[in-house]
């Protein structure tokens, strides 16, 4: 496939940096989604009720709010990556 790009397409070795950028963006969003499900239960946990278990818990929310934000970015990033390959 590399061998039949135009002389303007990128090189074998910048198509599999990419590649291997793609990649580890997949392994990020992973992260960031397991730590959106963790976040979730946490926030979810029906068991906390002091008043700084309360204030723990809108951190959380908020923190879990910026999880998604940054997850979806990551996301975009790695389309758009992908875009570059194709």
């Amino acid at each position: 496939m590399l061998a039949t790009l135009h002389p303007g397409a990128p090189s074998a070795d910048e198509v599999a940096a990419l590649l291997v950028g793609v990649r580890q963006l997949d392994d990020a969003i992973d992260t960031l989604t397991q730590v959106r499900i963790e976040l979730g239960r946490l926030v979810a946990d029906s068991h906390w009720r002091s008043d700084a278990v309360d204030m723990l818990r809108a951190s959380l929310i908020e923190r879990a709010a910026d999880v998604s934000e940054r997850c979806a970015a990551v996301e975009g990033h790695r389309d758009v990556c992908l875009r570059g390959v194709a």
